[in-house]
């Protein structure tokens, strides 16, 4: 038989991979095996060490082998629609893939050291059942598009992740998400995250992103253990980001310890020689979260534009002469800069009062 590079067959109910490739074994660099009935990955699949390409989406795939790792040339592999409850750790060492598609399994976490991939650029973990998102994602230099839709407990995404650089594609609609971190990455140019009933108001970043369609206001936002705010004239309770400890009024002084993380934060080189190098026990456990974590926006007002980590000044706003009900939120660093922004956008937006409550 000539030599094969590229084998589709796709839809042709196999009941196990098919021997037949072993004929191959040595020229092979793609495989599509699409929507058939396969439960398992043979042992000798890990020898075609010059597989580039594998589609396996539409199976009955429990696990992947530890031998995945053995695959050094994998580029693309797709095991989107089958029935993964996990990844293993070995998919990780896999450093020439480019794009992992596990969406639409039974996955309820990814490894922090999925954030180590020398090469991913693609991450589709649409439609499972995560609750969080590993923060290490966000040591990732070549991630450029996201995909977190449809997995239904999942309430926060780590504003580390939202602030990469090298993110351009962000989807997390249709989730369990109580807020939106307060910025986003300089080359994030596609968002689909509003669709999530539980988001009350929109930081004014996302405004570009914004589809009119999705303006409601949620009945059903019911959280613990989170500082939340009260709208007198709506009747309506809404959440601020889980890591601001305090939100300030007039110009009172922050916090040393806010201080300090502001201070080290804009040491950049300190502050990534600690992030790095920094035991979870060489500092209190808050303090080292808040190091961890870095800052929750910053100053909404362009011309300061400091770090916040614990504190803010918060403003709820709505757009004047506007039928939209969308309610959008920004946080400052001081009373003075919240002023400032309101004073530059009065021909735009327009405050609407609230009430601190802690639940």
């Amino acid at each position: 038989m000539n030599p094969q590079y590229i084998l589709h067959w796709s839809y042709r109910d196999f009941r196990e991979f098919p021997n037949e490739l072993l004929e191959h074994i040595d020229t092979l660099e793609e495989i599509y095996l699409k929507e058939n009935f396969i439960p398992t990955l043979p042992p000798w699949l890990f020898q075609f060490v010059h597989l580039k390409f594998i589609q396996i989406s539409g199976n009955l795939l429990q696990n992947i082998p530890s031998d995945i790792s053995e695959l050094t040339n994998l580029e693309h592999l797709d095991v989107s629609k089958n029935q993964l409850i996990d990844l293993p750790k070995e998919i990780y060492d896999l450093n020439k893939l480019q794009y992992l598609n596990v969406s639409d399994n039974e996955i309820t976490s990814v490894d922090k050291a999925i954030g180590d991939m020398k090469s991913l650029e693609t991450l589709n973990l649409e439609k499972n059942h995560l609750t969080e998102i590993p923060l290490e994602i966000s040591r990732s230099t070549t991630l450029n598009e996201l995909f977190l839709s449809d997995n239904n407990n999942l309430t926060e995404i780590p504003t580390k992740i939202m602030a990469m650089q090298s993110l351009r594609v962000m989807e997390a609609e249709r989730c369990r998400l109580e807020y939106l971190p307060g910025m986003v990455g300089i080359n994030l140019s596609h968002i689909r995250i509003f669709n999530n009933p539980r988001l009350t108001h929109y930081p004014t970043v996302y405004e570009k992103f914004l589809r009119l369609h999705y303006d409601y206001w949620s009945e059903n936002v019911v959280s613990a253990d989170l500082l939340m705010i009260f709208l007198p004239d709506e009747s309506k309770r809404t959440i601020v980001p889980r890591q601001v400890e305090k939100i300030c009024s007039g110009n009172n002084p922050n916090s040393l310890s806010e201080y300090c993380l502001r201070s080290l934060y804009e040491s950049r080189s300190l502050y990534e020689i600690v992030c790095v190098k920094l035991p979870s026990d060489g500092l209190p456990k808050n303090v080292f979260q808040n190091v961890m974590c870095g800052p929750i926006c910053r100053c909404g007002y362009s011309e300061c534009n400091k770090p916040l980590f614990t504190e803010c000044h918060f403003s709820l706003m709505k757009k004047n002469h506007s039928p939209s009900h969308i309610i959008f939120s920004n946080m400052f660093c001081s009373e003075t800069c919240r002023t400032k922004w309101h004073d530059d956008h009065k021909a735009k937006y327009h405050p609407i009062g609230w009430i601190q409550q802690f639940h």
